[in-house]
């Protein structure tokens, strides 16, 4: 934890082991805000530390659970942990979902979590999926959707994501390593070594950079020599991208979005305007527009200065959210973002709310806009709190956003952590232990797995 704690304050008054202080971390529940306990840490921590934390956290609302059945409450649904922060004075420290791995030995006999998702868009119709400490790649136009690959690892893979150039996928895992595969053979062409897990992974949009995500530092590879270019450790990140088009780097650690240059080690721009930590930010696909949604419940619209590459100012403030933004998409004339179990759908030249969609039963966790730009996709009920949990409570819809029409609805009776629109008429959904693909009401694909932990569509 010493990363994740490095410029934190003190605020136990008590000194920690061989070096710092120890200091106090607060369990929350990341949409209510509820406090759910604390425990005092020391900077030599490991997150496995934590552990005892959650773990006392999921058995409480396992105990209430309990006490629902047995009065047989109608109105107290059987209550769950799903989904948390972790915080000093306040400050997000973690936004992952490391409840898979503190309660895996519990939950083992039922299946695991999704940990995260990536979708990157390719021509070829596949689907990437890690399982425990292999990766698979499947053909969703094949008869029957058989796999195509194997990717074997030496410990559980975290991440899979396809790069732009068609050709490779790239996997990271918990044994520090991120490995190139050739999508023709399943070949490891390259091997990207790292002190700790590799949590995320990004590719520029010319394929020739990785970026990649350990213990809050970030680092990026260039492909083709697999040789570190570029290494950030002096803060701890939370969320790293490639801005397209270019080869610069944005960084969320706090409530100031960062921007860096990959010839320099300071950044070259910070977008200051937020008062709460980011949760979320997407790049529009020129490079030149950034949008980000934070806690203090606002979203904001950044520009890069014609007059100056390096430059950027807040083009416009977006209000009208209840909550902390949790997810964002963008489309060539819109832009959406949600809070709790409401979307809304913003004009991206004039910063007018067009539509405000809230006909969810769950929080929102995603959102993709189909590529004409006029519906919207939205997966609810992805687990971001502690919530009663009903069995109609986690699903997808997609909107029309001129006549806010349900065109489609789906209820999977598990929790939905990512959906995607293909081609326009099939909607994929992932949930915590399947992966299913859908069309005009018929389920035409349904993989279940034990302990999915990530996948990608092409």
């Amino acid at each position: 934890l010493r990363g994740v704690l490095a410029g934190q304050p003190d605020t136990t008054g008590h000194h920690g082991r061989a070096m710092g202080v120890t200091r106090k971390v607060t369990l929350r529940a990341a949409l209510t805000g509820s406090k759910l306990g604390e425990k005092e840490v020391h900077p030599d921590d490991t997150v496995g530390n934590l552990r005892p934390l959650v773990l006392a956290a999921a058995r409480q609302t396992s105990m209430m659970s309990r006490l629902s059945e047995a009065t047989e409450l109608s109105v107290c649904p059987r209550v769950t942990l799903l989904r948390f922060d972790l915080c000093i004075n306040n400050k997000v420290l973690f936004d992952h979902q490391l409840i898979c791995d503190c309660l895996e030995c519990e939950e083992s006999a039922e299946g695991g979590f999704v940990d995260s998702v990536d979708v990157v868009y390719l021509p070829a119709p596949c689907l990437g999926t890690a399982c425990g400490s292999s990766a698979r790649i499947w053909n969703l136009s094949a008869p029957g959707f058989g796999t195509v690959l194997d990717l074997p690892s030496d410990a559980t893979v975290r991440k899979i994501t396809f790069m732009p150039d068609q050709q490779h996928v790239v996997t990271s895992s918990d044994d520090g390593t991120a490995r190139l595969w050739r999508l023709d053979g399943g070949e490891c062409v390259q091997t990207f070594q790292h002190p700790s897990s590799v949590s995320d992974l990004a590719c520029s949009s010319n394929s020739e950079l990785l970026l990649t995500l350990s213990n809050g530092h970030v680092s990026v590879w260039r492909i083709k020599t697999g040789t570190c270019i570029w290494h950030l450790e002096n803060v701890y990140i939370l969320q790293a991208l490639f801005i397209p088009q270019t080869e610069e780097v944005l960084s969320i650690a706090d409530e100031t979005p960062k921007i860096w240059n990959l010839q320099r080690s300071d950044p070259i721009a910070s977008l200051e305007g937020h008062s709460a930590v980011v949760l979320s930010a997407l790049c529009f696909p020129n490079g030149e527009r950034i949008c980000s949604g934070a806690l203090d419940r606002s979203v904001r619209l950044w520009q890069r200065e014609v007059d100056s590459w390096d430059s950027w100012k807040c083009l416009r403030t977006l209000h009208g959210h209840f909550d902390g933004i949790r997810a964002l998409a963008l489309s060539r004339d819109f832009i959406a973002s949600a809070s709790g179990c409401t979307a809304r759908v913003w004009c991206a030249g004039t910063g007018s709310c067009d539509s405000i969609i809230n006909d969810h039963a769950g929080s929102i966790h995603c959102m993709q806009f189909s590529s004409d730009g006029y519906r919207l996709l939205v997966a609810y009920g992805c687990g971001r709190e502690v919530f009663n949990i009903m069995n109609n409570c986690s699903g997808v819809k997609l909107w029309c956003i001129a006549s806010k029409q349900c065109l489609a609805s789906i209820q999977t009776g598990d929790f939905v952590l990512f959906a995607q629109l293909l081609d326009g008429q099939n909607i994929l959904v992932a949930s915590s232990k399947r992966v299913e693909m859908w069309q005009s009401g018929q389920r035409l694909l349904d993989l279940p797995f034990r302990g999915l932990r990530a996948f990608a569509v092409s």
